[in-house]
């Protein structure tokens, strides 16, 4: 089996598992209760029903019908003077209500990714200095095949450092992923819209590879947690 055709077999058997995995969490559930969420709830399960129907219309599975937000109908609220049967409730007040929740929500969502002790915003440092170093080794070294290698090692070093090292690693190489290399490849490269999900999905892959290994406590270091993915021609310093 060549490379192309690994690639293309991890892809789908990834994709389709986290189809099953999509279709049994939602299944049956035709219209999300948006309005009485936390904001961390409504935006996890927009984006999970999103990648669901791509996904079932990408393999040809019957797709959930279009999910929409289900209003609910605001409590009344008292107002200065008695309210009788005949007032409408307040549906304004409760909007501005619920907009005031989901902006405290986000808020307290963003404290939580930045109330960090001195150590751990050093953590942050050495696990993205982690990143930039394999990046510019893998430009130096400039292997053909040879970037699952230095994607692995990038993501064992910066999760070895600690859980916000992992996260960190995480999170700017799914956004590296998602908004540089997809785009780069198809534009600057000449590759397909699918081939560029190809890639965008295998290196995102291999990054969470890198991550799962440094957390296993199997590996003394990244050479050799990520051998697997090591070809001929890359340098030996590396």
């Amino acid at each position: 089996m060549d490379f192309e055709t690994y690639k293309r077999k991890l892809l789908e058997e990834n994709e389709r598992n986290r189809l099953s995995e999509l279709q049994t969490k939602y299944n049956g559930i035709k219209t999300p209760d948006y309005a009485n969420m936390s904001l961390r709830d409504e935006l996890q399960t927009r984006f999970d029903l999103d990648e669901l129907n791509n996904l079932q219309q990408k393999y040809g599975v019957q797709q959930t019908q279009t999910l929409k937000p289900k209003i609910t109908a605001p409590a009344s609220q008292p107002s200065y003077g008695q309210q009788t049967s005949s007032q409408q409730p307040n549906s304004q007040s409760s909007t501005w209500d619920n907009t005031l929740r989901k902006l405290k929500d986000g808020a307290t969502i963003a404290w939580d990714t930045i109330k960090y002790t001195p150590s751990s915003l050093a953590e942050i440092g050495m696990a993205i200095s982690d990143l930039n170093r394999n990046y510019w080794d893998m430009k130096k070294d400039n292997t053909v095949n040879g970037d699952d290698y230095f994607h692995c090692k990038a993501n064992y070093e910066a999760a070895s450092r600690g859980t916000i090292g992992a996260k960190t690693a995480e999170i700017l190489g799914d956004a590296k992923e998602n908004y540089f290399d997809y785009w780069d490849n198809q534009i600057r490269k000449g590759l397909t819209k699918s081939e560029a999900d190809i890639d965008k999905s295998h290196d995102k892959q291999v990054n969470k590879i890198g991550r799962q290994r440094a957390q296993s406590g199997l590996y003394s270091n990244s050479r050799d947690a990520c051998n697997s993915y090591r070809v001929n021609g890359i340098n030996d310093k590396y």
